[in-house]
């Protein structure tokens, strides 16, 4: 049956922003929330957790790949990454900004009903994430260019090709292709086909970004160390003017029958044979959900669930077994799928699940099974919870799916209230009903041969082969520098380091963490280049660069074409010789070491390590440096510090290189 239903999140538009709303009885709630809207619609989820100074940030769209009109398959994801590329007042990629202030977790998703972003930020980036979610969703068309069109069609098509090229991958795909009539949203697969990719445009794009990206077509969660007054002032300043959108129609409900069984056999490059056996079945807003929930437990999860004890321990006929009730928006899916050992009959197999769902159709499950289940769901919302990115994807879910953000405990009371007569009622209503069979199997067989080998004991050393170092080469360039070069064939490839001895200990007597931190800098470019020119600079030479430090040394490294080994080895010499040490560049690294010393004490194995040190050398010995204080000191360097420390210990009378490569290199 298909029912449609429009619903209006314009109209909030004409209102005011309503009063924060408490959740009912917030001392009871697993996750106490306050919500707001704003006069453009946008609803606003704020969770307040002040135990650790930082922030997630969740921002859904209620727009996926069911929304996809014919020809556009695909087209909710590539548009997730387009979000990724810059907005008109921040023409750039969106993650750099957010890690040079220490965020801890940035990324998007799109799935079949919505889109969503994310962020975890130390507390004073907050500000930050919010004018960069704001920036586009409200202003993203300016920057979105063909040139960024074409890069990121080319980046999901890669990342599609990816995906088929995994074992079992094409399983998700052939299921809804089977159980979803051609017309139905999910018919299709959520990155889509390579035509319809490559036939989108930049008038879909802003066609996409006017329908389904306005303000009231969204949910932002905030949850961590913010309070609601500055989430409302906030979220005030930043996403106020965005546009609402325009009125979205919606789709509620469709769950297509199946008259018959089908089946369908597929040959791939799989190691075993894969069965599976799916039902279509309500969505997330049936009476049915959370015992098709329960009877999805009861039969495949875990070590004492009916199909493992049947089909793995009991029979040992396959290796694993799995049963997911899949909910989504207007429809669903039960799966059952099964790994079968090597030799074993498939019709042996598919006799004993039948069995299994026989016994389980006529008996439903027992009351030890709903206990065990109601207590390991339980445990596993809880510990959920743990996690502040969690709980604002859980507030932000359950306000776009089902308009209140709390719905994950309305959820889990009525999973803790199923009865047994509930799951046996739900199962044979729809498991009982024809299903799609698919089984994979393996393109070719693969048979182990005879066994040569004497097994009554380990085999004893063999004899060992003459070790022949490469001959090394002694000179010294005119500045006095020592190089020592081996012949290595095999690859046109020069590898080149040149040590310097000055590591951590040359701090002493200096800024502690000077030496390391001076060394980081200088990837970020020379006199003469950017740190974005350098970096290009490399991959046009097909060069790698990068330096590492220990207590004693600092070395920088190089990996050079034959080919291009003197444009390599003068651009090497630049970046060691020549480090910019720039302002912008210093102040971003600062921040970024300010943040990482910070989550060092919160680590134990970091504080150990410092306190096992400082401890064994003392509080005077080069070794010692204790984490108490760093991050004063870090906020302390200056450009005359970095540029001083370089001068005194980058030299050419304190280094040595070391080269090897193909025969007909010279170094």
């Amino acid at each position: 049956m298909k029912t449609m239903m429009l619903v209006l999140f314009a109209s909030a538009a004409a209102m005011l922003s309503s009063p924060a709303a408490a959740n009912p009885s917030d001392e009871q709630a697993l996750l106490p929330y306050e919500q707001f809207t704003l006069p453009n619609g946008l609803r606003v989820v704020v969770h307040e957790d002040h135990s650790a100074p930082k922030v997630a940030v969740t921002v859904w769209y209620h727009v996926g790949s069911m929304n996809e009109p014919a020809g556009q398959t695909g087209f909710a994801h590539l548009f997730e990454h387009l979000m990724f590329n810059g907005s008109e007042n921040h023409d750039d990629e969106y993650m750099p900004p957010l890690q040079e202030i220490g965020a801890s977790a940035v990324n998007g998703a799109t799935t079949l009903d919505q889109t969503y972003y994310y962020a975890v930020v130390p507390t004073g980036g907050l500000e930050r994430v919010l004018w960069l979610e704001s920036d586009r969703m409200g202003y993203l068309l300016g920057a979105v260019t063909q040139e960024k069109l074409d890069e990121q069609r080319g980046v999901v098509q890669n990342e599609k090709r990816t995906r088929d090229n995994q074992p079992y991958s094409m399983m998700p795909e052939l299921r809804a292709e089977a159980i979803f009539p051609s017309d139905h949203p999910y018919h299709h697969p959520i990155i889509g086909s390579m035509e319809d990719l490559d036939a989108a445009s930049l008038e879909d794009v802003h066609g996409w970004f006017h329908q389904y990206y306005g303000a009231s077509n969204a949910v932002v969660a905030l949850a961590g160390d913010v309070t609601v007054e500055q989430a409302r002032e906030l979220m005030t300043r930043y996403f106020g003017s965005v546009p609402p959108g325009p009125p979205i129609g919606r789709m509620t409900e469709w769950t297509p029958l199946l008259e018959r069984v089908r089946t369908e056999v597929v040959a791939d490059n799989v190691p075993q044979t894969a069965i599976s056996w799916s039902w279509p079945v309500p969505g997330n807003d049936a009476e049915d959900r959370q015992a098709l929930r329960m009877a999805s437990s009861v039969l495949g999860r875990g070590r004492l669930s009916r199909l493992n004890q049947a089909l793995v321990i009991d029979r040992q006929l396959a290796n694993s077994v799995s049963a997911n009730y899949e909910g989504a928006a207007i429809s669903g899916l039960f799966n059952i799928e099964i790994r079968l050992q090597p030799g074993v009959d498939q019709a042996e197999a598919e006799a004993a699940l039948q069995a299994v769902l026989d016994e389980f159709l006529a008996e439903g499950p027992t009351a030890e099974e709903l206990e065990r289940i109601k207590i390991t769901t339980y445990g596993d919302t809880v510990r959920m919870l743990e996690s502040l990115y969690l709980r604002a994807m859980m507030l932000a879910g359950g306000t776009i799916g089902e308009g209140n953000p709390g719905q994950f405990e309305l959820d889990q009371a009525a999973f803790d209230a199923v009865q047994a007569e509930d799951v046996l009622v739900a199962v044979n209503q729809w498991l009982g009903r024809p299903n799609y069979r698919l089984t994979v199997v393996p393109q070719t067989r693969y048979a182990a041969g005879p066994d040569g080998a004497d097994r009554s004991g380990l085999p004893p050393m063999g004899p060992e082969s003459e070790l022949v170092l490469p001959p090394v080469r002694e000179g010294r360039l005119s500045n006095g520098i020592r190089v020592l070069h081996a012949r290595r064939d095999g690859t046109p490839t020069v590898d080149m380091v040149m040590a310097f001895d000055a590591g951590g200990a040359a701090d002493q007597g200096l800024k502690p963490g000077l030496q390391g931190f001076t060394v980081g800098l200088m990837d970020d470019g020379t006199t003469t280049l950017t740190g974005q020119e350098f970096t290009q600079a490399q991959e046009m030479l097909g060069a790698r660069m990068y330096a590492w430090a220990d207590s004693d040394t600092t070395s920088f490294s190089v990996s050079a074409l034959t080919r291009a080994l003197d444009d390599t080895v003068d651009l090497w010499s630049d970046y060691i010789r020549d480090p910019a040490f720039r302002d912008a560049d210093l102040e971003r690294e600062r921040g970024m070491a300010v943040s990482g010393v910070q989550q060092a004490l919160s680590d134990p194995t970091s504080i150990a390590g410092r306190v096992f040190t400082y401890l064994m050398f003392g509080a005077d010995h080069a070794y010692g440096a204790p984490l108490a204080g760093r991050a004063d000191v870090i906020r302390s360097y200056r450009r005359e510090d970095l540029t001083a420390f370089h001068q005194r210990f980058i030299r050419p009378d304190n280094a040595v290189i070391f080269a090897a490569g193909a025969p007909n290199s010279t170094c």
